[in-house]
């Protein structure tokens, strides 16, 4: 959150550019350990391509780049207190759409983690709750939280052949892609990242 922040308030990282390269850039450190695997269960893939592409859409191509434009306008402070939402979302969608019963003890867990993270954030300082204001970067942070949310939850159906460095792959893979327009329509209305070895 907090290199989020730097990298959209220096002006010279645009949101799906930062999004875009550093997937790739995960893409190109796993594609000699995984790319013989994903090719034996490419059938496996195509089968259910339609898990995969929202798995995608929601996990690599929404999450990072709704997440680094809401840092645009949102402290770095907010953003990881939205964040630590999360795992209730996750436990809303279960009980939802798997019919998960809540109990006291995934109350009790979602409590600790939210007051977890909001002490560490806060510093122990809760006074500092009277600053902060909802502004649209808040809204893009609680729209990657919730697609997030909704990837995480996905996971439970994950296909038990598949193993995790091949299903990461081909996600990141589609994700990639899908990012690929976007990030042209960037370069026309944002000023391109410049390369440089600094």
């Amino acid at each position: 959150t907090v290199l989020g922040r730097v990298a959209m308030t220096s002006g010279e990282v645009p949101p799906v550019a930062l999004n875009l390269w550093r997937w790739t850039g995960a893409l190109i450190v796993l594609l000699p350990f995984s790319a013989l695997k994903v090719w034996t269960l490419r059938h496996q893939f195509i089968r259910r391509w339609w898990y995969y592409t929202v798995f995608a859409l929601v996990g690599v191509a929404c999450f990072n780049t709704f997440f680094y434009i809401g840092l645009r306008s949102t402290t770095a402070v907010q953003g990881s207190l939205i964040t630590s939402i999360l795992p209730m979302l996750v436990v809303v969608w279960s009980a939802i759409f798997v019919g998960m019963r809540i109990t006291g003890r995934h109350i009790a867990g979602l409590v600790l983690s939210i007051g977890g993270a909001a002490l560490v954030i806060l510093r122990g300082d809760i006074g500092v709750l009277g600053t902060f204001a909802l502004n649209n970067g808040d809204l893009w942070c609680l729209g990657a939280v919730l697609a997030w949310s909704i990837q995480t939850f996905l996971l439970r159906f994950k296909p038990a052949e598949i193993d995790m460095l091949s299903f990461a792959t081909v996600t990141i893979a589609l994700g990639v892609v899908m990012l690929l327009p976007v990030y042209a329509i960037e370069t026309r209305i944002m000023p391109a990242m410049e390369w440089t070895i600094e």
